[in-house]
């Protein structure tokens, strides 16, 4: 648990609680988080995950098969800002990884149709994502490393014509006084 303290209110001037939640059923993990706004006004927050998977063989051996067949909105970063997109076409709800997808940093995605990415070596499956509670994603990974971040989020980066007032921020989530919202993901290993 995380709660508000002098030292958090000189970044995030509200009063809030954030817990976190592990679950460990037979071969899945549930990550759970619970935000309260125990302040008297309205509360943005942003909540999201950055879990890394370990791809020990060579990384064109791997594969992302999305839950559904879609095209993808892909959304880059500069300056760290979002700035504009471009489309990733899915061959059989699949993304086959390779470097280069990522020579622009993350692949963001405020939409996806699916709420499940499973990761697969030389077409077998090797651990799913399901993320049910998050409209968001990230995919990221660094040059040449030997893993794969799977993000879900809800909320993201600022785009390039942000106003700067967070209650105006994309994708901004807004908690009333004294509520509480609830989300989880989850990664299994198949």
């Amino acid at each position: 648990s995380l709660k508000a303290s002098e030292e958090t209110k000189t970044k995030f001037p509200f009063e809030f609680e954030l817990q976190i939640k592990y679950q460990l059923q037979d071969s899945k993990l549930i990550i759970g988080y619970k935000i309260i706004n125990h302040d008297t006004t309205k509360m943005p927050f942003s909540i999201g995950a950055h879990p890394a998977f370990s791809l020990p063989e060579n990384f064109e051996n791997y594969t992302l098969a999305f839950e559904k067949q879609e095209n993808l909105d892909c959304f880059v970063l500069e300056n760290d800002l979002i700035y504009s997109s471009y489309p990733i076409i899915l061959k059989d709800k699949k993304m086959p990884l390779t470097y280069s997808i990522f020579e622009k940093d993350a692949l963001i995605f405020k939409k996806l149709d699916s709420k499940k990415i499973t990761i697969l070596e030389n077409n077998k499956p090797l651990l799913s994502v399901d993320f049910k509670d998050f409209k968001n994603f990230g995919i990221w990974t660094k040059p040449n490393a030997k893993f794969i971040c799977l993000e879900p989020w809800l909320g993201y980066s600022d785009t390039i014509n942000a106003s700067g007032n967070i209650f105006e921020k994309e994708a901004i989530q807004v908690l009333d006084p004294k509520k509480s919202f609830d989300c989880q993901f989850s990664i299994q290993i198949l």
